[in-house]
């Protein structure tokens, strides 16, 4: 994405304000290539007013992914934590499940259809949350 230094385009769709904000960041820092910091960003929208913050309490981590040692580093990280733990890290049918978007019925069905052992963490789920 190119910046302009005249205008923020418009952009259709739900992703619009999120593309705005990143323009407005390269623009901010006078940027010519598609890359932002995400620091940046959260400074725009603060000031802007759509940014909610919570504080994150123990049991959560904040990876940098943004370089490829970092990325990989990242990986061997939830790799560990998993393989120690015996937990899945961001399992989002687990998320749903619990938070009650879908049922067990819904969740066992899903973990059949993955037939593979991210299918059998999911059935080995407890009954109830």
């Amino acid at each position: 994405m190119q910046t302009c230094p005249n205008r923020v385009p418009e952009f259709p769709g739900p992703q619009a304000n999120q593309i705005e904000i990143r323009w407005a960041v390269n623009l901010a820092l006078n940027q010519t290539e598609s890359w932002w910091d995400t620091t940046d960003e959260n400074h725009i929208m603060s000031q802007s007013g759509q940014l909610r913050m919570q504080r994150i309490s123990h049991g959560f981590a904040c990876l940098d992914t943004g370089t490829k040692a970092s990325l990989i580093d990242a990986g061997t990280f939830v790799k560990t934590s998993e393989d120690r733990q015996g937990l899945k890290i961001a399992c989002s049918e687990e998320i749903a499940w619990r938070q009650g978007l879908i049922d067990r019925v819904q969740l066992q069905h899903i973990a059949q259809q993955l037939n593979n052992p991210y299918g059998e963490s999911l059935s080995s789920l407890p009954a109830t949350v």
